[in-house]
């Protein structure tokens, strides 16, 4: 009997597809973490008030992004086109350990400045973690990247696409590659959603 090709293969274990079936309503509240002040900011809550095509406005506008949660707009940051003219590829259509993939976008500032950013993403792992919106078992996804703004990033985020359809956790580092001085250190958790039509 032929050995199965896909034992030892990660790519053939425990992917999971992304569910981009939002409502209207569904919400999604974050805590937001400032770990260079070391205090917890104000709470933001996120609701979809229309869906497009496939593309999903929050709060009117605050932010809007692709069925998979890769952005085009952030009022905190600008807007953003992906190297193609789609939106910045943060988040992928599946979630299997071992995926890499290549993210090139250009930025619009608040500001009127533009930049361009490149990160090299990884699935790095799946682990348990507890939140105060509940226990998951999450896949640990890690972004090391740079921009022409002279920045160093890593941009990490935690996803249970089985359960939850927008990231869990997201941790963001801007650091200056000349001077290594700590520009952003910020991490946002998940403490609360309602979806209305269950992942499952």
């Amino acid at each position: 009997m032929l050995a199965d090709s896909r034992q030892g293969n990660p790519y053939s274990k425990g992917t999971v597809r992304v569910n981009t079936d939002f409502s209207p309503g569904d919400s999604y509240t974050y805590r937001k973490i400032d770990r260079i002040a070391n205090e917890e900011k104000s709470g933001l809550t996120l609701t979809i008030t229309e869906i497009i095509d496939d593309t999903v406005i929050f709060n009117k506008g605050r932010e809007v992004r692709d069925l998979l949660g890769n952005v085009y707009k952030n009022v905190a940051y600008g807007e953003y086109s992906g190297s193609e003219g789609g939106a910045a590829q943060y988040y992928p259509s599946e979630y299997t350990l071992g995926k890499r993939w290549t993210a090139r976008y250009t930025v619009k500032g608040k500001d009127g400045k533009t930049w361009t950013t490149e990160y090299d993403f990884k699935i790095a792992a799946k682990e348990k973690i507890t939140l105060p919106s509940g226990e998951f078992d999450a896949f640990r996804v890690e972004g090391i990247g740079s921009n022409t703004l002279g920045g160093r990033l890593t941009f990490t985020y935690w996803a249970a696409p089985d359960k939850v359809r927008r990231a869990l956790v997201t941790e963001f580092v801007s650091t200056g590659s000349k001077t290594g001085r700590v520009y952003v250190n910020e991490r946002y958790e998940l403490t609360a959603f309602k979806q209305i039509k269950t992942v499952n």
